[in-house]
């Protein structure tokens, strides 16, 4: 079962989807070749495969770059209304479910997953939030779309550990 508070030392906070200097630090966190982080990753990544994480990282890459395009095209003027964010929730949906169905096959760890899973979480409460509003501000749809942004360089990131530390 996959616990929201990670106790993993590179566990996610979800505050690193609102902040590039955050971002900046978790990812060179991720990527240190400090041998005792070098350690901590390797726990992080524990026996998830590498064809479960691609898996993983294929569908929900392609989520994330479908809604950054859409947050482009509502941003720029070019589509009204928030409708177009719809179809994000059920993609988030169904990662969502992929996820928790390579875990429950043991292709991705638990601290990997809890990762996925907060990013999954936080992406679809915040696409619900500015659902209920009328109508989106452009300052609002910029700041989710570099927090789309941001989580995919956290799912690209895990895809290089993985892909490194992996058979």
């Amino acid at each position: 079962m996959v616990s929201q508070m990670s106790r993993h030392p590179l566990a996610l906070k979800l505050e690193i989807l609102d902040d590039d200097v955050k971002l900046s630090n978790y990812i060179n966190e991720l990527l240190s070749t400090d041998p005792r982080r070098v350690e901590e990753v390797r726990k992080l990544i524990g026996d998830t495969s590498r064809s479960g994480y691609r898996r993983v990282h294929e569908h929900l890459a392609v989520i994330l770059d479908r809604l950054a395009a859409t947050l482009d095209r509502l941003i720029s003027g070019l589509e009204a209304g928030s409708g177009e964010l719809k179809g994000s929730l059920l993609g988030l949906s169904k990662a969502l479910i992929l996820v928790k169905y390579q875990l429950a096959r043991d292709q991705i760890s638990n601290d990997l997953a809890n990762i996925l899973i907060g990013i999954i979480r936080k992406l679809m409460s915040d696409i619900s939030k500015m659902m209920e509003s009328k109508e989106p501000t452009s300052e609002e749809l910029k700041k989710l779309r570099e927090k789309v942004e941001r989580a995919r360089t956290i799912i690209d990131c895990l895809a290089v550990l993985v892909y490194r530390l992996k058979r």
